[in-house]
């Protein structure tokens, strides 16, 4: 899961660990698939639900600007042959100016959303390791390793399904911060919202 998760639990030592140990006590070693505990796990589902409807409402909100904005500029455009050079222009400069501040807006939602993942998948890991710990202990593991940096290993050793189950039992969906409603992931693009061009019309 992104590499939050990995660097968390890639490697969670209970011990010292050398390379004669894990020779001779196979037994000690533990594999996990972080991304599929977060995945399946009732506060990771939350969140990711949460950050498609952010994401689906940034959209709808993003598209309801652009074509507000659209209009506006074709009624300025139209009035543009009954203006002023110098009142076009400063209507023009009015409405270029606030373009650029909803462009603003939106990018400030967009970084709150994302800072909102990041904290939400930050706060999954420390919830996470304690449990990998405590299943660690139980099963006399030294070391438990990220599935996918493992070539080859026995699915008894895999402990994927046992921390889904332990760690829905310390965080769940009722943990997330309720999601503002204009809120959204920062890799969604910013609308394309129009910039009117001051230049005065030809022939005057």
């Amino acid at each position: 899961m992104r590499a939050l998760l990995r660097q968390g639990v890639v490697a969670l030592m209970i011990g010292v660990c050398t390379p004669a140990a894990l020779a001779q006590a196979p037994s000690d070693i533990l594999t996990i698939d972080t991304e599929a505990v977060f995945a399946n796990s009732l506060f990771g589902v939350a969140l990711e639900r949460q950050i498609k409807q952010a994401a689906e409402a940034l959209v709808a909100e993003n598209n309801r600007i652009e074509a507000e904005l659209i209009a506006e500029e074709q009624a300025l455009t139209e009035q543009r042959p009954d203006l002023a050079p110098a009142e076009f222009r400063a209507k023009a400069d009015a409405f270029d100016t606030r373009v650029q501040a909803i462009r603003a807006e939106q990018d400030a939602k967009a970084r709150a959303v994302q800072m909102m993942d990041e904290e939400g998948r930050q706060r999954f890991i420390e919830e996470l390791t304690p449990v990998l710990a405590d299943i660690a202990r139980q099963r006399n593991a030294v070391v438990v390793f990220e599935r996918h940096e493992v070539f080859l290993s026995a699915e008894s050793i895999d402990v994927t399904v046992e921390a889904i189950s332990r760690v829905n039992e310390r965080i769940g969906e009722d943990a997330l911060d309720p999601l503002p409603e204009t809120d959204a992931p920062a890799d969604l693009p910013a609308p394309e919202l129009p910039l009117l061009s001051p230049e005065p019309p030809r022939g005057e």
